[in-house]
């Protein structure tokens, strides 16, 4: 009697250690899936305080989050919409960046044509225009390098210089 009671405390104890293996695994499956929906709802909320409200601080919080990941184009549309709508400088360059990264990365002859890259400059001028930093100083490199503009050294140094960000040497 004394090993069939053993036998049956075993597996118990076996079925027991099974059971929480699986429902600490299945624990975390949940966790994960709630964590995963509370950042779509999340995100949701940003891109409609974005769209609808105009909320800079949502957009913001927005990019911070495309930043991290690849987003199919998604910032380039709230960065387009905010940009137009507010006249928000920070946009007006994501609108430019996330074009030049499209044009790095895919080589895409769309991306490349002379009035998409007429389009990028032009909202890079509206952001240099607004006090943006970044705006002044990548139209200040522009200018510099005679790419997409006329070279103008003097100008581009300018740009550069009142952005407030370092310069390098090579200019």
């Amino acid at each position: 009697m004394t090993k069939r009671f053993f036998t049956i405390i075993l597996i118990n104890i076996i079925l027991l250690i099974v059971f929480i293996a699986y429902y600490s695994k299945r624990s975390k499956e949940l966790d994960d899936l709630a964590l995963y929906q509370k950042n779509i709802e999340q995100t949701d909320s940003l891109k409609w305080l974005t769209f609808r409200k105009k909320d800079t601080i949502a957009y913001n919080k927005l990019r911070s989050m495309y930043l991290d990941k690849p987003n199919e184009g998604e910032l380039l549309f709230y960065s387009i919409v905010l940009a137009n709508r507010s006249h928000y400088p920070q946009a007006y360059f994501d609108v430019y960046h996330e074009l030049r990264f499209i044009e790095k990365m895919e080589k895409n002859k769309i991306y490349s044509s002379k009035e998409t890259k007429m389009l990028m400059i032009d909202y890079l001028i509206k952001g240099a225009k607004l006090g943006h930093k970044q705006s002044k100083y990548e139209l200040g490199k522009l200018y510099i390098e005679g790419k997409d503009l006329p070279q103008d050294s003097t100008l581009g140094k300018k740009l550069m210089s009142s952005s407030g960000l370092a310069i390098k040497k090579r200019f």
